[in-house]
């Protein structure tokens, strides 16, 4: 199968969280088990910086965004085996930060989600089967690819997957906005396809467009459709059940192996892991000032410091847990309230 990976993060050219890791790995793992997999995403300040010797320059074109009339170049390079397209422009992605301002952000991977529809086929001598999407950051794509696409006779057999990584961030915006944005009737602006609760919302357009939804898990493919984590979306992806799939997210296995990863104190494999393992734990008891006791069990966590990741939970029971016989460690960074609230604790 073709398939185009659409993302706006990708490990190790730019990255800020989980969807940089996947995308950094599943396109390979698809690769090796025969599908002709690609990536495009944007052409960051940061990757022009890095890696300028190895991009080479495919085509330009103009996109119509709104008002505006913008350049559109098209640049790819290979990263670790897989072929990788990127989509230039300074305004919108000359930047120091990949996501800057929400309400830039919608204009930016706007003119992004119309770039990749323009350079699909012919411009990048690629036509996919499978356009695999992610987030809310390509939750249009579906939605601009039956408007403005196969409407008119063009990609009618491409299908769409989207992928939620996050349902909390939805891209929303207001209404004439995104009809100028995007060139779209008045027939598109209802609540039973782009608009939730009168605006539209990206992440809901996509799940509504898309011909296959899923998540990172089955069980999390559960849970967002219960009031409690479906951040209003839950009785749409409830009545869309059909398409919605949960398929765990695993790990790259060349990236984290203990037998060769050069960052562990020891290295260690199936037959030595218990020697291995204490080394590694005596050595993160010394950097964190911990009593280097061999036999006290060691707790870990290494996640962003937000509300959907438990730390409400944590928190609760957190003085309690201490009281035991053991040691906690957390890495992570986010809610300011959440990093005072641990650093009062510690």
């Amino acid at each position: 199968m073709k398939i185009l990976y659409v993302t706006s993060e990708m490990v190790p050219l730019a990255s800020t969280g989980g969807l940089g890791d996947v995308s950094g790995s599943l396109p390979g793992a698809l690769r090796r088990l025969g599908h002709d997999v690609r990536v495009i995403m944007p052409l960051y300040k940061t990757i022009k910086e890095s890696y300028a010797s190895q991009l080479q320059f495919v085509r330009w074109s103009i996109i119509r965004l709104g008002w505006r009339t913008m350049y559109s170049g098209l640049f790819q390079m290979e990263v670790n085996g897989v072929p990788l397209y990127l989509i230039d422009n300074d305004f919108y992605f000359g930047h120091d930060s990949l996501y800057i301002d929400y309400s830039f952000d919608i204009e930016r991977f706007s003119f992004f989600q119309r770039a990749v529809l323009e350079a699909l086929g012919e411009p990048m001598d690629f036509f996919p089967d499978l356009l695999h999407l992610n987030d809310w950051q390509s939750g249009m794509i579906p939605v601009l690819l039956e408007s403005h696409y196969q409407k008119n006779g063009y990609f009618t057999d491409l299908r769409t997957l989207l992928t939620i990584h996050n349902l909390k961030h939805q891209g929303i915006h207001g209404r004439e906005n995104v009809m100028d944005l995007f060139d779209l009737s008045d027939d598109y602006m209802t609540e039973d396809k782009v608009l939730k609760d009168g605006s539209p919302n990206f992440l809901k357009a996509g799940i509504v467009f898309a011909n296959r939804v899923s998540t990172v898990s089955p069980t999390y493919a559960k849970e967002i459709t219960t009031a409690y984590f479906g951040e209003g979306l839950d009785q749409l992806l409830l009545s869309f059940g059909w398409k919605l799939t949960g398929i765990l997210n695993g790990i790259d296995t060349e990236l984290y192996d203990p037998e060769t990863d050069p960052e562990l104190v020891s290295s260690y494999s199936l037959k030595s892991w218990m020697k291995g393992k204490a080394a590694c734990k005596k050595a993160l008891q010394q950097e964190c000032h911990l009593p280097k006791e061999p036999k006290i069990p060691l707790l870990s966590m290494v996640t962003r410091l937000d509300s959907q990741k438990g730390l409400d939970l944590l928190l609760h029971i957190l003085d309690e847990l201490l009281e035991e016989d053991v040691q906690f460690v957390l890495l992570g960074t986010g809610d300011p309230a959440y990093e005072k609230a641990l650093s009062e604790i510690e």
